[in-house]
């Protein structure tokens, strides 16, 4: 993912990496996808209950962790890529926009999580979502998102008041 970010920070490795299919190879991880406000409940089977409770919850933490570290590094990548190209760029802020709006309940999810809705982030997750946080919020400026909802969400023949 290293060498991907620092690629995506000149102009003209950002067109080569968009060139090179990298939105399709985001789409086809299938990564976004999944809900990172899943709740995981940790059973206790075993007669040693207290050891296996702590072994499961380190495997849910290592691997909520390396789902974190995946999430962000490509949201890294996309966003550098997206600026490196001009955030005047329409076409940039085309992709941009569509990708928020096709992942948008991982998004929500990162958002959710970020904000403690279903419950504590683990110190070892905080730093990881406080950076997908970042990195969503970057695109959604970048690309207008906040705005395009706000005018999808319109009715048509209403103006929102900016008659």
């Amino acid at each position: 993912m290293f060498l991907l970010l620092q690629i995506s920070r000149t102009r003209e490795g950002a067109g080569a990496l968009l060139d090179a299919g990298l939105m399709s190879a985001v789409r086809d991880s299938i990564l976004f996808r999944a809900d990172p406000d899943l709740g995981i409940s940790i059973p206790s089977t075993s007669t040693d209950a207290a050891e296996s409770t702590t072994y499961v919850a380190d495997s849910v933490i290592t691997a909520l962790r390396t789902y974190y570290v995946l999430l962000s590094s490509t949201l890294r990548v996309l966003l550098s890529t997206f600026l490196s190209r001009g955030a005047q760029n329409e076409q940039i802020q085309y992709l941009a926009c569509s990708f928020l709006t096709e992942y948008r309940p991982n998004m929500v999810g990162v958002f959710k999580k970020h904000a403690g809705v279903s419950g504590k982030v683990d110190q070892v997750l905080r730093p990881l979502v406080d950076e997908c946080v970042r990195c969503y919020t970057g695109l959604a400026t970048l690309s207008g998102f906040v705005d395009f909802e706000d005018q999808a969400g319109l009715d048509p023949g209403q103006d929102g008041g900016f008659s």
